[in-house]
């Protein structure tokens, strides 16, 4: 009986960088600038956008996502759901795709909104007990920075 060798280890591109084709449609996603990113993805062909909700949906169900990740994945999907409404409206495959995207978006935008929200009370706390432990207030002590500040603008010209 003969064997089969076993057929060789597909050898990874060169242009992808290391990365899988995920994780460089995303880096090159978040390379864009944050003006730029609606125009740019105005320009993708119906086509590729159905790919890139497919990666959108690996992207945001990750929970090695970044926060800015989420936020520009957000953008994006928001943006493409905007511009290929027609095309999406008659396209029925793309539904299952969507409702997943609509349910896994809400949930991660939840949690930033949570996690602001929790960054937020625990600076105003940190304010207060700064403001109680000590003589001035704050806002005091964050103008007199201010002025100590323009004080060495002011004789760094001098000079």
């Amino acid at each position: 009986q003969e064997e089969v060798p076993l057929p060789e280890k597909p050898t990874a591109s060169p242009y992808l960088l290391g990365r899988t084709p995920s994780q460089h449609v995303l880096k090159s996603l978040n390379d864009i600038r944050s003006n730029d990113l609606e125009e740019a993805l105005s320009l993708i062909p119906f086509g590729s956008v159905l790919r890139l909700f497919d990666f959108m949906l690996v992207w945001l169900k990750d929970p090695t996502t970044t926060p800015r990740n989420v936020e520009t994945i957000c953008r994006g999907l928001f943006h493409l759901l905007k511009v290929h409404q027609n095309q999406i409206s008659v396209h029925s495959p793309l539904s299952k795709v969507l409702l997943s995207l609509s349910t896994i978006a809400k949930t991660r935008i939840k949690q930033q909104r949570d996690a602001i929200g929790f960054n937020l009370a625990a600076m105003g706390y940190i304010k207060r007990e700064v403001e109680t432990n000590s003589e001035a207030p704050l806002y005091d002590i964050a103008a007199k920075l201010e002025e100590a500040r323009l004080k060495r603008k002011r004789l760094a010209k001098k000079r």
